[in-house]
């Protein structure tokens, strides 16, 4: 009997670029694939023409309560259209983070048609509300006092209610440990996956690879999100360098094109990407790494990173406490060749695991079922608990806040109670 041909549909959202490589990757591996991208994100919107609408028409429906109500009958026609279409001609259904057509009303049907289900969480979609210091910072700080703490429990438990949904109709969710808390079900560990970098994409970047002679060390630092990156206090360890004599060029990116800082990246000595992470690297730090330059990153998991992943697929930038980040650039500063080696350790690492068509590669044999026990992560083995984003002391204020609010049942984690515990005891 002949085997069914793969063809993957990839939709609706797009996150720092992963989805539209994966696409990518699929091609350069001659699997039939498309990427829809439904919603409209600030830095990648891309596709045709009626792509481009329907996400004029998402983005306009957030814009006030009045106007959702009136764009909503043409919301729900685009997307039943695009639905209709995708079932009919797809056997594969990769679902970016939890984007769904119909709130995750289609999925039942989707297996009953014996549909694949991949679910891919890459951070703050899965991560609990009070574990995120993006949404802690953006929603529920004002004037370091944490407000409307309720808003976050509510917001929390509805996360968690949409991973159960998806949990009981996908085949296969990938999630990294630090995020995983709503899980219930084994998962795949995202760093066993990769994160996809097209060969235009590659292509891009290597062009501005060469760095223009400078006498100074050149440093760069491109935040999102300043706050949540930690910007304050890099700013201030780069300040305190430069009056100690430290010869330094420090640039700081907001808002700018991905060509702009492709072309600073090129021309840097290195790149400080964030003090809160709980990744040794993100999209920044990936275009740094095929550029062939060091990445400063730093986080509370890197304590964690061992215990959840095997050495050779954890990136080897520079990953370290949040208190060890001043003397990490210290070394870099003043150490050519330490900045040289590891600029090419991270290069060969990218170019070796995570081309679009390696990690693409990787989905096809989840899709096949010819997955390495290795890959999978056990929900009821999690033990990191700072999250993303924010300070132990700023965590430790929003625990606080949550059980004189709302109790322990406010973390949604009641099925981990050793995380609860933990939560409590060592914030």
């Amino acid at each position: 009997m002949k085997k069914k041909e793969i063809k993957i549909f990839i939709g609706l959202l797009e996150v720092a670029g992963y989805f539209s490589s994966l696409n990518e990757g699929f091609h350069e591996l001659g699997i039939k694939s498309f990427f829809f991208q439904y919603w409209h994100r600030k830095y990648y919107n891309n596709g045709t023409l009626f792509m481009r609408c329907c996400q004029f028409v998402s983005s306009t429906r957030m814009t006030n309560k009045i106007i959702s109500i009136l764009f909503f009958p043409i919301d729900l026609f685009l997307r039943m259209i695009i639905f209709c279409w995708a079932i009919f001609y797809f056997n594969v259904f990769i679902y970016a983070s939890t984007s769904t057509f119909f709130w995750y009303k289609e999925l039942w049907l989707l297996k009953k048609m014996g549909k694949k289900i991949i679910f891919v969480f890459l951070g703050t979609e899965s991560r609990p509300d009070y574990l995120s210091g993006n949404i802690i910072n953006d929603l529920y700080l004002k004037k370091d006092e944490i407000k409307n703490i309720e808003e976050c429990v509510k917001n929390t438990l509805i996360k968690k209610n949409n991973i159960s949904k998806i949990e009981k109709y996908a085949d296969i969710c990938i999630n990294h440990p630090p995020c995983a808390f709503f899980q219930t079900k084994p998962y795949i560990k995202w760093l066993y996956i990769g994160f996809p970098f097209s060969e235009k994409e590659i292509n891009k970047i290597i062009k501005y690879k060469k760095k223009k002679p400078n006498r100074n060390v050149n440093i760069l630092h491109a935040p999102s999100n300043p706050k949540t990156k930690g910007t304050k206090i890099i700013s201030e360890i780069i300040g305190k360098l430069k009056n100690e004599g430290k010869k330094i060029d420090y640039i700081e990116l907001i808002d700018l094109s991905n060509t702009e800082v492709l072309e600073l990246i090129g021309k840097c000595d290195f790149v400080i990407d964030e003090l809160y992470s709980d990744i040794p690297i993100g999209r920044l730090g990936v275009e740094t790494a095929f550029a062939g330059k060091t990445i400063v990153n730093a986080g509370y998991y890197g304590e964690f990173i061992n215990k959840d992943y095997d050495k050779e697929v954890i990136p080897p930038t520079i990953y370290c406490e949040p208190s060890k980040i001043e003397n990490e650039i210290r070394l870099l500063i003043s150490d050519y060749n330490l900045r040289s080696k590891s600029g090419k350790k991270n290069y060969e690492f990218v170019l070796n695991n995570w081309k679009a068509k390696d990690v693409a590669n990787r989905y096809i044999n989840i899709i096949k079922n010819n997955i390495p026990k290795i890959w999978f992560g056990d929900p009821y083995d999690l033990h990191y608990i700072y999250g993303y984003g924010q300070s132990k002391e700023q965590l430790q204020k929003v625990i606080d806040a949550i059980i004189y609010k709302k109790g322990i049942d406010g973390f949604g984690i009641s099925d981990k109670p050793y995380l609860i515990k933990k939560l409590i005891f060592k914030c």
